[in-house]
């Protein structure tokens, strides 16, 4: 059964990288250009670790961005192999997960791959990768929920407060942090008539701590830019969220993203009264479930993320909804309810699992069609940019004859020509030794 999920992630995997060499162009795009900012001043790695790009600082992922930049010239499409690397190796932290919470394996764990490495998480790596948007998140997430099923309370309590200031700093997994909060005091008090609670009260504070540290710090000019908050109407608040939620499963029609959202929500009403039965119905008599507290975490998050999203997206309108990018946030709740499906001895549950199964796997094939022609627009808009600026060292004109900007904002010119006149003086990025393959 183990096999037959690691050839799928292994399958999964090698078509990413053969993507990657078919698609990627080296070649900056958009905020990639603003969040290597401190990467063009040299900066010490504790100012990239606390650099803010928007609303998020870019903690553990410029681990990433700072070693492949020193190991690659700045090479983007090595960025973007690192990231299937490491997302494979998220698909491996979530079936050890599985295992560790279900203890034995399934045909059916051929979809935690599939959730993972999915082609519908194209933006990820191939239109302006983000280690510290999507892939690195999911590593720390995974590892959080990792740790609540630990049984010695050194290991647990000093990996989610090592993960949690990690998570706090890196993109938006400092939702991460609300959710570790709310578990720590439910823990708390389902432990506290018999058992010791000096552990989880010590993470506890070490929680607290860093988040105060982070927010004092934060940035809040900084995080507001662009947003607009409360300006659009319930209707649209709940229409934005059925249509994110319908995106995982690419859903486009917006009755059927509905009766994804409805079927969503029940499902996770129902972990819900699991989590608390397990919890709370035998009160200080056991220690706290590992199993329900690894799930509460990971429905928590996507829960906690969703409605962010919802919040300071829906003015932007709401065929941003689809974005790519948000899936893989997504993701943990659907990895969750699917391993809470698994823990149940109810025959129901295989019709559960295999009509998820059906979903996924429909939804993987339809992203060959939907999202495949705009892969194709974006590298070839992307090669024609580095074409002509290659050959005109002009900005203006790359965008002109190309039809294509690799930053949208026409006034920031001046500031990418000098990074570009950087690169060039240290041969970074495009103007290093380019393989013959990239002429």
């Amino acid at each position: 059964m183990l096999g037959a999920a690691l050839l799928v992630a292994s399958g999964l995997g090698i078509q990413w990288l053969r993507l990657i060499d078919a698609y990627a162009v080296n070649v900056f795009v958009s905020d990639q250009w603003d969040f290597w900012t401190p990467m063009f001043r040299e900066e010490s790695f504790l100012a990239k670790f606390t650099y803010q790009h928007g609303t998020h600082t870019m903690g553990a992922g410029y681990l990433v961005i700072d070693w492949v930049g020193r190991l690659s010239d700045w090479h983007v499409p090595t960025e973007a192999v690192v990231l299937v690397l490491l997302t494979g190796m998220n698909a491996g932290l979530a079936l050890w997960l599985k295992f560790r919470l279900v203890g034995r394996w399934h045909a059916w764990d051929v979809l935690i791959p599939l959730m993972i490495l999915s082609y519908r998480h194209y933006a990820v790596f191939l239109v302006a990768s983000n280690p510290s948007l999507n892939v690195v998140p999911l590593s720390l997430v995974l590892g959080t929920a990792l740790c609540w099923t630990g049984k010695v309370p050194k290991v647990k309590y000093g990996g989610l407060a090592v993960l949690n200031v990690l998570a706090l700093y890196t993109g938006y997994t400092f939702f991460s942090t609300v959710v570790i909060l709310i578990l720590l005091v439910a823990e708390i008090a389902a432990r506290r008539r018999v058992h010791p609670v000096g552990w989880p009260a010590a993470a506890l504070a070490v929680t607290v701590i860093p988040l105060g540290i982070f927010i004092a710090g934060f940035n809040r000019a900084s995080a507001a830019y662009g947003v607009t908050l409360f300006e659009s109407s319930l209707p649209e608040h709940i229409e934005f969220l059925a249509r994110l939620w319908g995106n995982i499963f690419l859903v486009r029609g917006l009755v059927a993203a509905y009766a994804v959202l409805v079927l969503l929500l029940a499902a996770q009403g129902v972990l819900l009264w699991w989590i608390l039965k397990r919890l709370f119905a035998r009160l200080g008599d056991e220690p706290p479930d590992g199993a329900a507290l690894s799930l509460a975490y990971l429905a928590g998050y996507s829960a906690v993320y969703t409605i962010n999203c919802v919040v300071i997206r829906v003015g932007m309108g709401l065929v941003g909804a689809h974005a790519s990018r948000y899936i893989m946030h997504q993701v943990p709740l659907l990895l969750g309810l699917y391993i809470f499906l698994q823990l149940q001895p109810a025959m129901w549950k295989r019709i559960v699992v295999a009509g998820i199964g059906l979903l996924l796997a429909g939804s993987e094939l339809a992203a060959y069609r939907v999202y495949g022609p705009e892969m194709t627009a974006i590298s070839e808009a992307k090669a024609k940019w580095l074409e002509v600026y290659r050959r005109s060292g002009e900005v203006s004109q790359a965008n002109r004859e190309s039809g294509f900007k690799v930053y949208p904002w026409d006034e920031a010119q001046p500031l990418i020509e000098l990074k570009l006149d950087y690169m060039k003086a240290h041969g970074l990025g495009l103007f290093a030794v380019v393989p013959a393959d990239e002429m």
